[in-house]
C-alpha cells in the first residue's frame, strides 16, 4: 500500500505536466479607425444605415509546426455563421469573435473565410432584412483574409486575448451595386499585415 502511494505521489505530476501543452485564445474584434463611417463612404452617410454585416462561416489560427498544417478552427458548427456588425465597431464596441484551445507555441496566422451564398450585407436605416444591399468583399469567400506577421508566442495552460482591429475608414467603399469591403486590419499591438490572395 505504501509503494502505491509513493508511486501515484511520483506519476501525477508528470500526467499533468503532459496534458498542458495547450492553450486557451479568445479572439475580439474592435475598430483601429476612430473615424465615422461617412469618411469612409463615398456619397452615404453614417446615417444611411444600420447595420453592416459579415457572415464568418471559418475562423482559423495557424501555428507553426503543427498537425493538419498548424491549423484550428475556433468557430463551432452552431455558431456559424458567425455575424459580424462592423457598424457596431464603429460605435466603439468590442465584439467576442470566438475562443477555443489550441496548441501552445507560436502562432502565425489568422484566417477568416466569408459565406459563399451570403458573404453580407448592409441594412439600410429604418430598414429590415428585405430591403438589405449586397456587400461585396473580394476572395472572402475564397482563401479568405489572411493575417500575417511576426510569430506570436502563446504560452500553455493560459487564456490569450488578441484584439483584431478593422480600421472601418479604410475598409468600406461605395460600389455601383452596394458597399464593397477590402478589410484592413491588424492585431493590436503586433505588426501584422491582412493579405487578400
Amino acid at each position: 500500500m505504501r509503494f502505491t502511494q509513493i508511486l501515484v505521489a511520483l506519476l501525477l505530476p508528470l500526467a499533468f505536466a503532459c496534458g498542458s501543452d495547450t492553450a486557451t485564445v479568445r479572439l475580439v474584434a474592435g475598430d483601429a479607425s476612430g473615424q465615422a463611417l461617412q469618411q469612409a463612404l463615398d456619397s452615404r452617410s453614417a446615417d444611411d444605415f444600420d447595420s453592416i454585416l459579415l457572415n464568418v462561416v471559418s475562423l482559423r489560427v495557424r501555428m507553426s509546426g503543427g498537425s493538419d498544417g498548424g491549423w484550428t478552427e475556433l468557430l463551432r458548427d452552431e455558431d456559424r455563421p458567425f455575424v459580424l456588425d462592423l457598424h457596431r465597431l464603429l460605435a466603439g464596441e468590442l465584439i467576442e469573435l470566438a475562443e477555443g484551445e489550441i496548441p501552445a507555441g507560436k502562432l502565425t496566422e489568422i484566417r477568416f473565410v466569408l459565406d459563399a451564398k451570403d458573404p453580407g450585407y448592409a441594412i439600410p436605416a429604418g430598414g429590415t432584412p428585405e430591403d438589405r444591399i449586397a456587400v461585396r468583399v473580394p476572395s472572402g469567400t475564397t482563401s479568405g483574409l489572411k493575417l500575417k506577421g511576426p510569430a506570436i508566442s502563446i504560452e500553455e495552460g493560459g487564456t490569450h486575448e488578441l484584439v483584431v482591429d478593422f480600421d472601418v475608414q479604410a475598409s468600406i467603399k461605395d460600389d455601383k451595386d452596394g458597399l464593397r469591403i477590402r478589410p484592413v486590419i491588424r492585431l493590436r499591438g503586433v505588426e501584422t499585415e491582412a493579405v487578400v490572395d
